[in-house]
């Protein structure tokens, strides 16, 4: 296990790793309990406020899909200083933030000032010493947007089995007409040879320097 702080200190920080979370605006609007957001100071690139917008990026630790949708767990730095991290598991689920310290919170506070009137607050939840699994799994192949991941203590490349040859395959779960989202299985490639192994045996580990 890691702490997750730990891992929010490393994340990797590039471009590709670079987003937002699903539902972040919400989640900062029912935490500060704000009657609304600016919307036209939020996403307006073509005036100063949109480089204000950026002093606050988001980059994954880890993340998976849920049917249309990536969520996971995100670092946020403002003016690259970690400030908190957040976590969504499931699409329709809520994104719920944890602030480093109250400093931290204090930074958002006055941060998102520009964007909105602010009310009442409620109490903020810290990362404090919360955990992260290093190695991650995911039940369907569906959801795994890996290419690589450990197998049997080896690091393999992972390819998805083409809806058309699931069928041939005769897995289990390949027979399902409604949602191919379900289907447990992914190709191992190995010496160029793909074998089909079921997700339960794959893990992955987090989007930080040095993992």
């Amino acid at each position: 296990m890691m702490l997750t702080i730990d891992a929010a200190r490393r994340v990797t920080k590039t471009k590709e790793n670079c987003d937002d979370i699903p539902k972040l605006e919400s989640a900062l609007e029912s935490l500060f309990e704000i009657d609304g957001l600016d919307r036209h100071k939020l996403w307006n690139t073509w005036t100063e406020t949109n480089e204000y917008r950026h002093r606050l990026k988001g980059y994954w630790i880890n993340k998976w899909n849920c049917t249309d949708t990536h969520v996971g767990e995100m670092a946020y730095f403002l003016d690259d200083e970690l400030v908190f991290t957040c976590e969504l598991t499931a699409r329709t689920g809520v994104t719920k933030i944890y602030f480093v310290d109250q400093n931290s919170y204090n930074k958002i506070k006055v941060y998102m000032d520009f964007f909105r009137i602010p009310a009442e607050l409620c109490e903020p939840d810290f990362i404090g010493d919360q955990q992260t699994d290093e190695r991650q799994t995911r039940k369907y192949s569906d959801s795994c947007l890996h290419r690589r991941g450990s197998y049997q203590n080896r690091e393999v490349e992972i390819a998805h089995i083409p809806y058309e040859i699931r069928r041939e395959l005769n897995l289990p779960g390949s027979d399902c007409n409604f949602f191919y989202a379900l289907f447990p299985y992914v190709y191992v490639v190995e010496d160029g040879c793909k074998k089909p192994v079921h997700m339960s045996e794959l893990s992955f580990g987090l989007n930080v320097d040095g993992n």
